[in-house]
């Protein structure tokens, strides 16, 4: 994509949006130039969906299980650097308030600071990329879900839209609540990674779900306080966050119900027919004595 179509991206957001710009990461390259966003979603979504399958269709799946484990390594160190650092400029040490905090576009130095955690937080999430390739890589299509490639899409897309209109204020409480779920997310994937050894330390996964589908509704909650309560974060910014969030939590919601809830009673239904058999069966062996 050329450089003279980059303007059409303000233009539409700016003119037919009225979404305002923020000027602290205009110049920023991931901002200035979106098209290499969509080429990184779009080259993503190719290789899973079609290049990757087609490449290993006869062919072994790579093990891969020590780049994996030094993977989900990095993933958690890094989170948990990143959450450490978010609190340290923001709830715990940087005077914003958990209740409501206001977007001003400060360029006062730990407002700064934080833009520039929250870029490096957005290339992170970029990474997120390789475990979907780890699954193509090791033919684990069935993982390849279509909850996992949608929230990973769209993630990387939602984090170059709030890089351009405003990042920080009352949507970091979203972030750091979703950078301390990645915590203990890449822990599981950790141990799990570790193999037959940890298993009897992942009775956990169900609870991880949980947790996930928490993270949008407490999200959610939280993040409709300006609605309400005037502390000069803008109302437009609520609007626009509150679908994604609506559909993340759809999309957990419906992967638990398939997951826990429907095979549990799948599973119940069956053993009460394979009940309902023995019954049947030991009732005609008393007839024919």
């Amino acid at each position: 994509m050329s450089n003279t179509t980059e303007p059409l991206y303000a233009d539409f957001l700016s003119v037919y949006l009225h979404l305002p710009q923020d000027p602290r990461t205009k110049d920023w390259i991931m901002v200035k130039y979106p098209s290499i966003v969509l080429w990184s979603v779009g080259l993503y979504l190719y290789f899973v969906k079609v290049w990757g399958p087609r490449y290993m269709k006869g062919r072994e799946p790579f093990s891969l299980r020590y780049i994996i484990l030094l993977y989900n390594a990095f993933m958690v160190t890094c989170s948990a650097w990143f959450l450490v650092t978010i609190l340290r400029l923001t709830y715990v040490g940087g005077g914003y308030s958990v209740f409501c905090q206001g977007l001003d576009f400060s360029t006062a130095p730990k407002a700064l600071e934080l833009l520039e955690v929250y870029w490096w937080l957005r290339i992170l999430r970029l990474l997120d990329f390789l475990d979907t390739i780890f699954f193509v890589l090791r033919k684990k299509f069935n993982q390849v879900s279509t909850l996992h490639v949608v929230h990973h899409s769209l993630v990387v897309l939602d984090c170059w839209f709030w890089t351009r209109i405003g990042t920080d204020g009352h949507i970091s409480f979203m972030i750091a609540l979703n950078t301390f779920v990645h915590v203990v997310m890449y822990t599981y994937y950790f141990l799990s990674s570790i193999g037959p050894k940890a298993q009897k330390y992942l009775w956990w996964k169900r609870y991880l779900t949980q947790l996930q589908i928490t993270q949008f509704i407490v999200a959610m909650v939280h993040g409709s306080i300006p609605l309400f309560y005037d502390c000069g974060y803008p109302k437009l910014y609520v609007y626009l966050a509150m679908p994604q969030g609506a559909l993340f939590l759809y999309l957990f919601f419906e992967f638990y119900f398939k997951v826990y809830i429907h095979k549990s009673r799948k599973g119940f239904q069956t053993v009460c027919n394979a009940q309902g058999g023995l019954h049947l069966s030991e009732s005609k062996t008393t007839k024919v004595q």
